[in-house]
């Protein structure tokens, strides 16, 4: 006998699957990294979403309850902490307030046109970017070289400079950047640029495709000034058509906010500006979660309302020496952490430590609109060691600031989950979950923070849950048991971008596919694999939506018919002997799949196949017109029904359900209990007129019968199948059904018009027989005076075009051709005497 599998998880902290076992045997503490709510919440929130709602409920089942934390990473209030959400709302407010202050036309133009000439500087110095830094290195190694006397010293810079030279070439292999390499005066332009909107702190970017998106929207923006002056009407040329200069300012948003925000967005400092955008977009969110049927977390929490936990927080790490104050901020000390013997920085990803880039991300100025990405060198002096991270970020004119013992500031990004899960959940977590991409340095960083504080607050008196076995967790250095990262999202095989735009929302799905068809989609797809949403992927997802409807409906017919019988056969023969041990075995093979790691590719397969086993046992009783054992299939629709909504897919709370729910979300009574009875007296009198019309062949009476089922019914919602057995009647999403009409009467009309070709062709066939029948053998050949110069009696060539005899054997071939003309010419001649 196989041993019985037991729920494991893959676990980004061992990388393997590892047996769930949670720390108490009644609740399992669960901590889930949410969006950043600065825009629109797209696909790769919706599968977060869908992945988290498996995961939960399965574990849910393993334990009395479940604490779920989902933090919505930059909500409401907590917007004020983001870069992004300050960025976006500075920028909102100063364009909004800009363009409801109805400044003079001339200045509108002025000021666009600056924002351009910035935009352009932009986009020449990121273009060549490379080759900038590479010449500053240069210059830098050349200036040290010049300034050594140690010999040695002098030999290893030479060797970096080699290197730096051998790099310059591979950058000057593009002819442009050749061209610049060796204009001086043109490399000195570029230089002042980059060090003018250093400046003013825009950021350069040298990603070939955020380029091009900025290339193209400075180019719609000198449209759109151009397209302004051509407006411009005469002496009324302060005075333009609102319309016109809404359309305007849409085609200019980008370029001319960053404008505005280099010019005053260091006057903006009043904290609802921030926070409204949050609002907005916090709510969104989460009417975008309800519209795709995730499940609500317990908390919400905004790190903006845990601030004076954050400051105790930090200062608790600053008190242990594993933090340092630096010009208003305060850094973690990963050199220090590191050379604890109880500790080690990079637990998660420890081949990560030291990539810059990465480590970027948790203390970069973003701009959000047009994809920027970059951290001050002052940031960079500030820190001891590349590796450290931000606790307290010193707040800049424009940002939203709080007091505290190191001055006026915000929460770095990577101490709010810390704080605000341990807060609520106390220092130790079963599981802590996210997207891949906050693996490191985000999960990363949160594991050093909280794991050098075996005991920061023994109180926890607080937690609903807290008793002695949890408590002795606090000695430990684990802080998460289970770290559980969902893949990437691509779209249509693209890495997907907020920056480069080219990102779907949940709402635009939404209106293209159903949340079950997603839901499907997802659960197609490893939680923790990279997805890529498409056209063949909601095309796969479509087909397997279709499989469970028409199984469902299937069903519920057969279970009609079985309820109206008044002699009810139930007896098992070998069919639902094997069918039945088929349920049990994909029973059991569901749940070994989702034991293993929730494996949802492999529990959908095995679904799918019983269906089908289902519909070929369905099939084979009714070609023996023998009904199906309804009870059976109940039991098995029963089954499927309760795994998909475990996934999600169905949300209906009312078990006794066969399929997809048919109400609708303002009530809760099943349409089908209260129609399918007055449905099945029309179906079985319309089925006895049939009948009868068909065997008194009354034609009039046999097409109102296809009327109420091609036309009248599926108007209604109604799907009505004439099998041998009798009348089948489905409920059917009328949408569908519609679609299903369209497509027979475009068949019918494909079908017609083929025959109608088919027809014409044989007409013209035959017009061109007739036509060839006419012709007189004597004067077939006398018309082709290219090919042929000489013909005897008959009319048959004798020479070619150039006066040469044709061959014997050509001659024979056309005395052949004469023959068969002259019988065809007098079968013609036959029957035109006939006539």
């Amino acid at each position: 006998m196989s041993q019985a599998p037991v729920l494991k998880f893959y676990n980004s902290m061992t990388r393997r699957k590892d047996t769930f076992v949670p720390s108490d045997e009644t609740c399992l503490t669960w901590y889930n990294c949410g969006p950043t709510v600065y825009d629109a919440s797209h696909m790769g929130h919706a599968r977060g979403g869908g992945r988290k709602d498996c995961i939960f409920i399965i574990g849910k089942a393993t334990v009395a309850d479940i604490k779920l934390i989902s933090v919505l990473s930059f909500s409401a209030i907590m917007a004020l902490l983001s870069e992004q959400i300050i960025f976006r709302a500075r920028r909102n407010y100063l364009i909004d307030n800009y363009i409801q202050s109805s400044h003079p036309i001339h200045k509108i133009i002025n000021d666009t046109n600056e924002a351009i000439e910035l935009l352009e500087d932009k986009i020449v110095v990121s273009k060549y970017l490379d080759l900038l830094t590479i010449m500053e290195k240069i210059t830098v190694q050349q200036d040290k070289m010049g300034n050594t006397r140690d010999d040695r010293e002098l030999r290893e810079l030479e060797k970096a400079k080699i290197k730096l030279l051998e790099t310059k070439a591979d950058i000057t292999k593009d002819a442009e950047k050749l061209a610049v390499a060796n204009d001086n005066e043109q490399l000195s332009l570029l230089a002042k640029k980059k060090s003018k909107l250093k400046e003013y702190n825009i950021a350069l970017i040298d990603d070939p495709n955020k380029l091009a998106m900025f290339e193209k929207t400075r180019i719609k923006a000198i449209k759109a000034v151009q397209s302004l002056r051509s407006s411009l009407d005469g002496d009324q040329k302060e005075v333009m058509p609102s319309s016109l200069l809404q359309e305007f300012f849409t085609d200019v948003r980008d370029p001319l906010s960053e404008f505005l925000d280099r010019k005053f967005g260091t006057s903006v400092n009043d904290h609802e500006i921030f926070a409204r955008l949050a609002r907005r977009w916090e709510n969104d969110f989460n009417d975008d979660m309800k519209a795709l049927n995730v499940l609500p977390a317990d908390t919400i929490t905004r790190v903006s309302e845990y601030v004076p936990e954050v400051i105790k927080f930090v200062q608790g790490i600053v008190d242990r020496n594993y933090a340092y104050v630096s010009n208003g901020s305060v850094y973690f000390d990963t050199v220090t952490f590191n050379n604890s013997p109880n500790h080690r920085y990079g637990k998660l990803l420890p081949e990560a430590i030291g990539d810059l880039s990465a480590l970027a991300e948790g203390e970069v100025s973003r701009s959000f609109e047009l994809g920027e990405l970059s951290i001050g060198d002052e940031r960079l002096r500030e820190k001891k060691s590349p590796n450290d991270f931000v606790l307290w970020k010193c707040s800049k004119p424009g940002e939203p600031h709080w007091d505290s013992p190191w001055g006026k500031g915000r929460p770095g990004w990577h101490i709010e989950c810390s704080v605000m899960a341990s807060e609520i959940l106390g220092k130790n977590l079963d599981i802590h979950s996210g997207g891949v991409d906050l693996k490191f340095p985000h999960h990363e960083n949160e594991i050093a923070q909280v794991e050098h504080l075996s005991v920061i607050n023994n109180d926890i008196s607080h937690l609903p849950y807290s008793n002695n076995h949890l408590k002795a967790y606090y000695d430990s250095d684990e802080w998460i048991k289970y770290f559980l990262h969902s893949g990437h999202l691509k779209i249509e095989g693209c890495k997907m971008s907020k920056s480069l735009k080219n990102f779907i929302t949940i709402k635009e799905a939404l209106s293209k596919h159903s949340a079950r068809q997603l839901r499907l989609a997802f659960l197609s797809h490893p939680w923790n694999t990279t997805m890529d949403y498409s056209e063949n992927s909601m095309s796969t997802a479509i087909q397997t939506e279709k499989l469970f409807t028409e199984f469902f409906l299937n069903v519920k017919d057969i279970d009609r018919v079985y309820s109206l019988q008044t002699v009810k056969e139930e007896k098992w023969n070998s069919d639902e002997i094997e069918l039945d041990k088929s349920l049990r075995l994909k029973q059991n093979n569901v749940h070994r799949a989702l034991c293993d790691s929730i494996d949802t590719p492999t529990a959908m397969k095995e679904l799918k196949e019983l269906v089908n086993q289902c519909n070929s046992y369905i099939a084979a009783k009714r070609s023996l017109k023998q009904l199906p054992k309804a009870r059976l299939l109940k039991k098995i629709c029963g089954y499927i029904v309760k795994m998909l909504r475990v996934f999600g897919v169905v949300v209906d709370e009312i078990e006794t359900i066969i399929g997809f729910p048919q109400h609708s979300s303002e009530s809760s009574v099943n349409k089908e209990d209260i129609i399918m009875p007055y449905l099945t007296v029309l179906a079985d009198f319309r089925a006895k007129v049939r009948d009868n019309a068909r065997e008194k062949n009354v034609p009039e009476l046999l097409n109102l019968c296809d009327d109420i089922r091609n036309d009248i019914l599926p108007n209604l919602g109604v799907r009505l199948e004439d099998l041998e057995d009798g009348p089948a009647i489905k409920l059917v999403d009328k949408a569908i059904l519609m679609k299903e009409k369209e497509m027979r009467l475009q068949a019918q009309e494909e079908k017609r018009l083929k025959k109608e070709e088919a027809k014409k062709k044989q007409l013209e066939l035959k017009a061109q027989q007739e036509a060839k029948m006419k012709i007189s053998p004597n004067e077939m050949f006398l018309n082709e005076t290219d090919k042929y110069s000489k013909f005897n009696e008959m009319g048959i060539p004798t020479h070619d075009h150039e006066g040469n005899e044709l061959s014997g054997k050509l001659k024979k071939k056309l005395l052949k051709q004469y023959e068969a003309q002259k019988k065809l010419h007098s079968q013609y001649q036959n029957s035109i005497s006939k006539s």
